[in-house]
């Protein structure tokens, strides 16, 4: 029985090894939205900076990644996340065709007085490495985007939190050249930005938009070529005082058709939080706060499914538990156990897509605006470590790298797991774990390394 285990836990890391195969290398797209606060030492947040920046990552197929500043990190796949290590070990939710992702995170620091905090979402693409044409691109393009808008007056420091928007636009590449884009819905006060219509071609692998003697470059498509990242700040000067537009837009290429197959399986979900309160004078929304989540979304056959939270910088945070879907035309519609409906957009690949969603918190002040990705997670199951070593028949021990969460894991059919115990972080010295309800026939184990477990 001990031989027996032994050689099934040696075959399962060997196919944990070949799920290493999976190659996003490449140069990758990241844009980033942060929101950074004060916590003083009671209830109250204080606004106090955004930044969006871009920056290019190169990932390599030797396992490593290399950013901006020259600096290098690890990566692998283990249990169907992407992980990135460098000085930190990051959780990525990449899809199953390589060319988008999506994480979250924040960075607490002590400050006098109180904490300040950023919270951030960061979204990526893996460019195209060939060219591409306009018949690669043509088609309809549902655009999701979120503005924070902050202002600074002048002359003086003061600065503070105006309002976030969230708005839907609809970009319609023809084929023949032309295109119209319009706005559908929008949260701004000011009303629906009227659309316009004119000429678009692609030159250098970006679509250029040309209308009233204006042109409007959109870069940045992943490799799919139906999924693109515009992350900016506009600002507008008046004199007395200067706003900050700072805006999120990612838009998905409209799939041909959209049936519940292709939706059926495993997705990693981002959400990235804004709390205001907004029963103010417009562009008057007081700031509460900004939080993130990430967890893993399993839609199942006949409508259902479960949520699986894995983290989030909400201590309050417990969401999770079952939902029900369906499809709307070319949407997916996730209604969570609270009965709230969120309506997704799906890609052409249909591996991402993307949604907002408002939480108006009715006969509260605080409204909770949401941006969300979907990402169709890739079969990557294992993580390909060292050879495990057995203390006795049901003990399972592992060198565990300091930082990492490993997670023994048992199938008896190579198909279902269920985890053994709790997860145990390394430190550098071998870890055990041991099985104290053995199935009596075989047994099948794995290693995962997984999220840092919820406080």
């Amino acid at each position: 029985m001990k031989t027996t285990r032994s050689l099934l836990t040696a075959i399962i890391l060997t196919q944990a090894l070949s799920a290493q195969s999976l190659d996003p290398s490449g140069t990758w797209k990241f844009g980033a939205f942060e929101l950074g606060y004060n916590v003083s030492s009671g209830p109250s947040v204080d606004w106090a900076s955004s930044d969006i920046q871009f920056d290019n990552i190169t990932i390599s197929p030797n396992q490593t990644f290399t950013l901006p500043d020259s600096t290098s990190g690890k990566w692998f796949f283990s249990n169907d996340l992407f992980y990135a290590v460098g000085s930190d070990v990051q959780p990525i939710n990449m899809s199953e065709n390589l060319d988008t992702l999506s994480f979250a995170d924040n960075e607490v620091n002590p400050q006098t007085g109180g904490t300040f905090e950023r919270v951030n979402v960061q979204i990526g693409v893996r460019l195209p490495d060939t060219n591409f044409t306009s018949n690669d691109v043509a088609g309809t393009w549902n655009i999701l985007r979120q503005t924070d808008i902050t202002f600074q007056n002048n002359p003086g420091p003061s600065s503070g939190y105006n309002a976030v928007i969230h708005a839907r636009d609809t970009l319609q590449l023809n084929s023949n050249g032309t295109f119209t884009l319009f706005e559908n819905e929008t949260t701004d006060p000011g009303g629906t930005d009227p659309a316009f219509s004119g000429t678009w071609s692609i030159v250098n692998n970006a679509i250029l938009l040309a209308a009233g003697g204006e042109t409007l470059e959109i870069p940045n498509l992943s490799s799919g070529l139906d999924t693109y990242l515009d992350f900016r700040t506009e600002t507008f000067n008046n004199g007395s005082f200067t706003n900050f537009d700072r805006k999120i837009e990612v838009a998905v290429k409209q799939p041909d058709l959209l049936n519940a197959s292709d939706v059926i399986g495993s997705w990693g979900v981002t959400i990235f939080t804004t709390e205001v309160d907004d029963d103010t004078p417009a562009f008057e929304q007081d700031f509460l706060g900004a939080s993130y989540e990430m967890g893993i979304l399993t839609i199942n056959s006949g409508g259902s499914g479960t949520y699986t939270l894995l983290e989030t910088s909400d201590p309050l945070n417990t969401s999770g538990g079952l939902f029900t879907w369906q499809i709307n035309g070319k949407q997916l519609l996730i209604t969570d156990n609270n009965n709230e409906t969120f309506t997704f957009y799906p890609s052409a690949q249909k591996d991402f897509a993307v949604a907002t969603y408002i939480d108006e918190n009715t006969g509260g002040s605080a409204e909770f605006y949401e941006y969300i990705t979907l990402t169709r997670l890739p079969n990557a199951p294992g993580f390909a470590a060292a050879q495990p070593r057995f203390n006795s028949l049901d003990e399972l021990c592992i060198q565990t790298d300091p930082g990492f969460y490993y997670q023994l894991q048992r199938s008896l059919d190579l198909v279902s797991w269920s985890n053994i115990e709790a997860p145990i972080l390394g430190d550098g010295t071998e870890k055990c774990v041991t099985d104290t309800t053995p199935p009596t026939d075989k047994a099948f184990y794995r290693w995962a390394i997984v999220a840092p477990p919820l406080p």
